[in-house]
């Protein structure tokens, strides 16, 4: 009788586990930033080559698929930028910044207009053709921006199966002007301090991304078995360190 209930709490305490989710890891034990103090309050761009060198990390993470399932993952290891809670409609990666408190760090963006003369305006404009071409192609191929980034960087983890990834961050100035063509967007973290938090993360709603997806690419989801990942995974923390 005693093994009979023994069982019976054995079995019901398996059915109670949960799989275990997929993990996102952060290989880097410190990220680095540079001191822009000599800048002054211009914190659109890094002043010299050697300070934008330094201000360079390799962020270097790891995903692991600990399920029975194929999870697809999209990861572009090109845009890594911050993130604060804005909706999301496909998968992202980004990261955090805390302070010593928790509290997430947010950066300060600015918003360069473009220059007047001739010159760069006509780079501009060649940049616009450019970008008018790529709309038309996708429109020919009944496709957006949002599936050809789905298209180029979706991953597929099979059950067990660990994948290791390397992005580039540079800190505090996240995100440079064109210093050429004096335009575009900029976005830097003020007061960085020594003992913040530095963590990586990746969220997808897979229902929103799936229904944007053509027939055939969703057939192509069911045909091979493979589910998008839906959810928010964080990683372990890194700590930032002042670069000398």
């Amino acid at each position: 009788m005693h093994k009979f209930i023994a069982l019976l709490l054995l079995l019901s305490l398996c059915s109670c586990l949960k799989e275990q989710d997929a993990v996102l890891k952060l290989n880097n034990k410190e990220v680095y930033f540079v001191d822009t103090s000599s800048q002054g309050s211009d914190m659109r761009s890094y002043s010299t080559d050697s300070l934008r060198n330094k201000s360079v990390t390799v962020i270097s993470y790891t995903l692991s698929n600990p399920t029975n399932k194929k999870l697809l993952f999209v990861i572009d290891t090109n845009d890594f930028f911050p993130y604060y809670g804005e909706p999301v409609s496909r998968g992202i990666l980004g990261f955090t910044i805390k302070d010593k408190n928790g509290i997430i760090i947010k950066h300060s963006p600015s918003v360069i207009d473009y220059a007047n003369n001739s010159e760069d305006h006509y780079h501009v404009n060649i940049k616009l053709h450019e970008m008018e071409l790529k709309w038309q192609k996708q429109a020919l191929l009944g496709t957006s921006p949002q599936i050809d980034n789905y298209i180029d960087n979706s991953v597929v983890l099979h059950p067990s199966e660990t994948k290791t990834f390397k992005v580039l961050v540079s800190l505090p100035i996240v995100l440079e002007h064109d210093r050429i063509l004096r335009n575009g967007g900029a976005a830097a973290f003020n007061n960085l301090k020594e003992g913040y938090t530095f963590q990586v993360f990746y969220k997808c709603k897979a229902k929103a991304l799936k229904a944007s997806l053509p027939k055939y690419l969703k057939d192509e989801l069911t045909e091979n078995e493979i589910e998008i990942f839906e959810g928010t995974l964080y990683s372990n923390p890194a700590v930032l360190k002042l670069k000398k």
